[in-house]
C-alpha cells in the first residue's frame, strides 16, 4: 500500500520518530473559559475541528472542549 506513491511502511518509519512539537498546530484555535457555547460551536464548525483547547485569559490551557462534550449537553 502507498499514499501519494510513497510506501506506507516508509511513511510510518518517518512519522514514528517525530516529536509532538513537529506535528502540532502552531496557532491552535482556542476558546476562553467564559465564552458562551455558541462561540465554541461556531469555532468548531468554521474551522472544521473536533477539539478546542480552553484557555485562561493569559492563554494558559485549562481544559479541552470537544464536539462530544457539546453533543452530550443536548442529550
Amino acid at each position: 500500500l502507498s499514499i501519494h506513491g510513497e510506501p506506507i511502511h516508509e511513511i510510518y518509519e518517518r512519522v514514528r520518530t517525530m516529536r509532538a512539537g513537529d506535528a502540532m498546530s502552531e496557532l491552535p484555535v482556542t476558546v476562553a473559559a467564559d465564552d458562551d457555547v455558541d462561540t465554541a460551536v461556531n469555532k468548531l464548525v468554521i474551522h472544521q475541528i473536533d477539539h478546542l483547547p480552553v484557555v485562561r485569559p493569559d492563554g494558559v490551557p485549562i481544559g479541552m472542549l470537544t464536539r462530544h462534550d457539546l453533543l452530550a449537553l443536548l442529550l
